[in-house]
């Protein structure tokens, strides 16, 4: 816990030093053979109790915080109703509250403020290609009628219809310039009229339409979608 919450600050400031309040003392902490094994290395054994603030002022030191302060009081021995303590009161009893400040410095604000813009940035980039990603598929369903002023051919060479008739006489006035794909449910009655001028059927809409399909003469490079 403790260092994770050096950790926290330090992405907003730099903190050098730490003070402890009060908690569970060396005074009245028992703890059991397993507990003070988990602890041994920072040398707070005393007897069966554990000192705590002894780990924790270690923990800041190995993490290069100073402990400048430390308020001595005990939880479990102080006076009832004056703080709370779960080893005394047991499940319920109240919580203490930690208080940790941080003084930023503009140096660090400007850099957070950097890569917050970066990531927008970012997150707008990838919003902006999604856009126009959109934007071409909505063009490319977008269909002049023959007898309108035709623009010219886009760069793209594959297009999808998924509706027959509409398919045949964008067929007719592409004329040849584009690879067309059905991506509707074809159904049986239609495969004639779309089988000899699409190279790829993506789903028919029954078994029977599948059979037809086989048997009815189409584009040598027509191939099915799995």
């Amino acid at each position: 816990m403790i260092e994770a919450a050096v950790a926290r600050l330090r992405e907003l400031t730099d903190p050098t030093d730490a003070a402890i309040g009060p908690g569970a003392g060396a005074c009245c902490y028992e703890a059991g053979p397993e507990v003070h094994a988990a602890f041994a290395r920072y040398n707070a054994s005393r007897g069966a109790l554990l000192d705590l603030r002894a780990v924790a002022t270690a923990k800041l030191e190995a993490i290069g915080v100073a402990c400048t302060g430390n308020v001595d009081v005990c939880t479990i021995c102080a006076p009832v109703g004056q703080l709370f303590s779960h080893r005394r009161e047991g499940p319920q009893t109240g919580r203490q509250a930690g208080l940790g400040l941080a003084t930023l410095s503009v140096a660090r604000v400007r850099g957070n403020l950097a890569e917050v813009r970066a990531e927008i940035a970012a997150a707008a980039r990838v919003a902006g290609a999604i856009q126009e990603r959109s934007k071409s598929s909505r063009r490319s369903s977008t269909w002049r009628h023959p007898s309108s002023k035709f623009s010219p051919m886009p760069a793209w060479r594959s297009s999808a219809e998924n509706r027959a008739q509409a398919l045949v006489e964008k067929v007719a006035v592409t004329a040849g310039r584009l690879r067309w794909h059905f991506i509707g449910a074809l159904q049986s009655r239609k495969v004639k009229v779309i089988a000899p001028h699409v190279e790829l059927i993506h789903s028919v809409a029954s078994e029977s339409a599948l059979h037809e399909s086989a048997v009815t003469p189409a584009r040598a490079s027509r191939s099915w979608s799995k």
